[in-house]
């Protein structure tokens, strides 16, 4: 039997304290294969991918299981979270206008990037030291 790399179940998301659930129900198990999430435009298909990576503010995540690998998505810190992201997880949008800052240099941004796991690798380093 294949491991199970990504377990979601009874995915919902909230905005502010809205009464009513940006996404409803979603459950999923992945293994080693790539999932493409597809619907309409609004349907929510972009919110599960930036819930899953914790990059919405603001909003209410909860689910029966969000998990990546050993880790428990919903419990850990901001600072496990950037050892995660772009690392061992990451996400694919569409549409490149909501990937990068127009107003912001393409290398800016992906040397900020960098930068960022970077520094988070060293810390993480010197921390075992």
């Amino acid at each position: 039997m294949e491991k199970t790399i990504l377990d979601v179940e009874n995915l919902r998301i909230r905005y502010g304290g809205s009464a009513t659930e940006a996404v409803r129900g979603v459950s999923f198990t992945l293994g080693r294969e790539r999932l493409g999430i597809v619907g309409e435009s609004g349907s929510g298909k972009s919110t599960v991918g930036r819930a899953l990576l914790r990059l919405l503010p603001g909003a209410t995540i909860t689910a029966d299981t969000l998990r990546f690998d050993e880790l428990d998505l919903l419990s850990l810190s901001e600072k496990e979270m950037l050892k995660v992201r772009g690392r061992r997880m990451s996400m694919i949008l569409q549409d490149p206008k909501f990937s990068l800052n127009p107003i912001r240099r393409v290398g800016d941004q992906v040397a900020e990037t960098y930068l960022r796991h970077f520094k988070c690798a060293k810390s993480e380093a010197k921390d075992k030291a």
